[in-house]
């Protein structure tokens, strides 16, 4: 059976999450799948030529353009593929989206790759609409797959779930040096990746930090924290520490490169989100061998396996995310079996080239039947 031509619509190739899974996808099926981007100069451009994929870039002029969608109906039209795939729905999706209706093609698929909370009012008013006229959504969670159903946005005979692939490889391949202060040799390291924003709730991780030091003052000269990431939030956690009095025993680290590196000197991985999606945080967490706490919130229970390869409490409890850390930090032992069984997992279930077959399998099974 010949595999599906796919055009590929995405709003830009800049550095980030979704465009790297775009490039991760396409690394892993055949060469010949064209990629249109409605923004020139892309980062992510000449690596997906590399791998003997089509690219075009789009000039773009202002917000709103008719041209744009009379330029992606006449590239649908000129490459006459079996599938259009909107590779992030939102505002950039919807050129996509339309642009391929106006070409009368039959077989459009979107993927859902942020919560649909982040979209404006007037965007998920539309949303009914627009997903009765396509083939198929792909949600990379099933926190939005179900957010889609339960009001209303999307049928649900048309939705899939397709988690993110993970590089497995190269998360363990790091061999970096000791990136934490020195006197924190000999301590257990708890860690978080994330945006500072809302949703994260990165003062909750902070909070666990001063619990632990305030009901558990015996065992809490043994832990440090470290909070990775940067954001909107910055200053108001900077603030938060400060007055918590845990500045000592928790560091804010910012933005960070190479996360690898970070992760691989790391004891426990814990995650205090109060909504998510796909936590690719932890997912990169387990591959490095972590165990990871984590509240339970979006995907997190079905990327983490309670017991199995860490824990799962309630968002915003303080008292049980410190129970199960401190729980971790007084057996190695325990640590490293349900680490093994993340890394395990990950490489099973998660990893690109898993990805890569059920979108292929997919893709088959919209076009085909």
């Amino acid at each position: 059976m010949t595999k599906p031509h796919v055009l590929y619509l995405i709003g830009q190739l800049v550095r980030g999450g979704a465009e790297q899974q775009l490039y991760n996808l396409l690394a892993h099926v055949e060469p010949g799948a064209t990629v249109v981007s409605f923004s020139p100069d892309g980062y992510w451009a000449d690596p997906i030529r590399a791998l003997g994929h089509t690219v075009i870039e789009l000039e773009r002029q202002g917000r709103v353009e008719v041209r744009r969608l009379r330029e992606v109906r006449h590239i649908i039209r000129q490459e006459r593929p079996d599938l259009v795939y909107v590779f992030i729905d939102g505002i950039s999706g919807m050129y996509g989206r339309l642009g391929a209706l106006l070409a009368g093609h039959r077989h459009v698929i979107v993927g859902q790759r942020s919560h649909p909370t982040y979209f404006p009012r007037w965007y998920l008013r539309l949303m009914p609409w627009l997903n009765r006229a396509i083939t198929a959504v792909i949600c990379n969670s099933y926190a939005a797959r179900d957010y889609l159903i339960e009001n209303g946005l999307a049928p649900a005979r048309k939705l899939h779930v397709i988690h993110n692939g993970i590089d497995v490889a190269h998360i363990q391949a790091t061999n970096a040096t000791w990136p934490w202060p020195e006197d924190w040799r000999g301590k257990t390291v708890v860690g978080m990746v994330s945006h500072l924003t809302v949703p994260k709730s990165p003062e909750t991780f902070i909070q666990l930090a001063a619990h632990i030091r305030q009901h558990h003052p015996e065992q809490a000269p043994d832990l440090r924290f470290a909070l990775i990431g940067d954001g909107a939030r910055r200053d108001e956690m900077a603030a938060l520490v400060d007055e918590l009095g845990v500045k000592h025993v928790l560091w804010l680290a910012g933005e960070q490169t190479d996360i690898p590196a970070l992760l691989a000197h790391m004891d426990i991985f814990a995650l205090t989100s109060r909504n998510e999606g796909t936590p690719n945080a932890v997912m990169e967490a387990m591959c490095a061998g972590l165990p990871c706490v984590v509240t339970a919130a979006g995907d997190c229970p079905h990327i983490v396996v309670e017991g199995e390869t860490g824990y799962i409490v309630p968002v915003g409890n303080v008292a049980q995310l410190a129970e199960r850390v401190l729980h971790l930090a007084h057996d190695a032992t325990l640590r490293q079996r349900l680490g093994e069984r993340g890394a395990a997992r990950m490489q099973q279930e998660f990893a690109l080239g898993v990805m890569a077959r059920h979108y292929e399998d997919l893709f088959a099974q919209l076009f085909y039947t």
